[in-house]
């Protein structure tokens, strides 16, 4: 508990504008850190390999304010070797090289890998500087590198958890449709629509229509599944499925971020989990592998 309030102590430190989201205001603490800003020089500050965001081309305002103003907000590092790592603010970073400022406020934290991860990530998801795509990978770096559950990174970034399950569900595009995404061309909700496709064929034929055409979220969803739901007995059976079937399905969909279905009777039948490519089913396998090790 006291790791995750020092993590939103400092956002609500940090980033001002967006007081009202962050989960904690501990004006005690901002205050306590306000104290341990310094300066560091540009050369001994790094980057970090793990940040979420990789987009970085729309620093011109903010080079202007920095210009202008300085930077404002200080950047989060660590020590690192001979170095300091960034792990949160490198868009101030960035923007203070161009600017040629030659240093920038800094708050030092003796964070490990994990903190270090968790603060970068809650702070872009809270600035909303992440596109989907980003989002996604940076919870699955969570899940991936430290045997993190989707429960426990949902409750550490301040997400329902169905949120970042239906989030992390996008990396199970392939990868004309991830860059659409990132790129903005194609919505989240489109995206989790597509993402709910069996190929990557089925996937690459909607993103056609959806670039050719002004198709809603719902259009999109009315066109690909409508016709399914019209057939004969369709709805009926939906409606009289195995309540306790469907709550294993949707607990087993957040496990491994994929469509599963059980299909059969109450008595027998199997379990079918699905993959679309095969880093998908990689993924697949390295969540039953770290299940087994807990």
């Amino acid at each position: 508990m006291a790791k995750r309030a020092l993590g939103k102590g400092l956002m609500a430190l940090l980033d001002d504008d967006v007081k009202e989201e962050v989960l904690l205001h501990d004006k005690r603490e901002r205050s306590e850190l306000a104290k341990r800003v310094e300066e560091l020089p540009l050369g001994k500050i790094k980057p970090n390999e793990n940040q979420p965001r990789k987009d970085f081309s729309d620093l011109e305002p903010l080079v202007a304010s920095v210009k202008q103003k300085g930077v404002l907000q200080p950047i989060l590092v660590r020590k690192k070797g001979e170095h300091y790592e960034i792990i949160a603010g490198e868009r101030r970073f960035r923007a203070a090289k161009e600017a040629k400022k030659e240093k920038v406020p800094v708050i030092v934290l003796n964070a490990g890998d994990e903190e270090a991860m968790e603060l970068a990530l809650i702070e872009n998801i809270q600035r909303k500087d992440l596109n989907p795509i980003e989002e996604a990978k940076g919870y699955q770096d969570l899940i991936d590198r430290f045997g993190l559950t989707q429960e426990v990174v949902s409750t550490r970034v301040g997400k329902d958890r169905s949120s970042v399950a239906n989030s992390l569900r996008l990396l199970s595009l392939c990868d004309q449709v991830q860059h659409d995404v990132a790129s903005g061309k194609i919505s989240a909700g489109h995206a989790k629509i597509l993402a709910g496709l069996k190929t990557k064929e089925e996937q690459l034929k909607w993103r056609k229509r959806i670039l050719a055409s002004e198709l809603s979220v719902r259009g999109l969803e009315e066109k690909i599944y409508g016709k399914k739901k019209e057939k004969a007995g369709e709805t009926k059976k939906a409606g009289k499925q195995d309540v306790f079937i469907r709550d294993f399905e949707e607990r087993m969909e957040e496990f491994f971020s994929t469509r599963v279905r059980v299909l059969g009777s109450n008595k027998k039948g199997k379990i079918v989990i699905e993959y679309y490519t095969l880093d998908d089913l990689e993924r697949i396998n390295s969540t039953v592998e770290r299940a087994k090790k807990r």
